[in-house]
């Protein structure tokens, strides 16, 4: 398989983590956005991807259609066989839905998200990192998606790592390249 087919298949994990709306948040208005935000990922997750653990592998011939309320120019030629997505929500986003934050004028672009170039280790393993972008509170995991053996799990709580607490004011992303050097290690930055 290509290195364009692996990183799309990333890319998909990551989308799929979260359908975000991430726009800033007035005081008052995110349980809201967030009530709205749950509507729309139960309508629209036809796998059930967030009531399972497993992989999901769609090869959907609807991905063959061209949109209907979009005019595709120039030339092109439509697959014959739809590709495989693979399909799984990032384990461990607790929670879900930031609702709790109602009020907070300190909250803004909450969401689950992936600000970071993933990086690609020598064994065809693949890292990223996901955050809430809290600035109190914050949660960063750092995941591997291992094709070889089927995996895709959290290897590291960075904001656990750090000893941030409820109350710790954190930088609440990775945002930045992420890569892996010769010997192994895997390193990231934040601002």
């Amino acid at each position: 398989m290509k290195i364009g087919k692996w990183f799309a298949l990333l890319v998909i994990l990551i989308v799929a983590s979260n359908y975000v709306f991430a726009e800033e948040n007035k005081e008052g208005d995110i349980r809201k956005k967030e009530e709205k935000r749950e509507k729309t990922n139960k309508k629209y997750d036809k796998h059930k991807l967030r009531e399972k653990s497993e992989f999901v592998v769609d090869s959907s011939k609807e991905m063959l259609k061209p949109p209907k309320d979009k005019e595709i120019k120039g030339n092109y030629t439509i697959a014959k066989a739809p590709p495989k997505g693979k399909l799984k929500i990032c384990p461990d986003l607790n929670p879900e839905y930031f609702g709790d934050l109602a009020g907070r004028s300190d909250a803004y672009m909450i969401c689950w998200a992936n600000w970071a170039y993933m990086a690609r280790s020598d064994d065809n393993r693949f890292y990223c990192s996901v955050s809430n972008h809290r600035g109190n509170n914050c949660q960063i995991h750092l995941y591997e998606y291992n094709h070889g053996r089927n995996l895709f799990h959290k290897v590291l709580d960075i904001d656990e790592l750090l000893g941030w607490t409820e109350t710790s004011y954190t930088d609440g992303k990775v945002h930045g390249h992420m890569g892996i050097m010769p010997d192994g290690t895997l390193w990231g930055a934040t601002h």
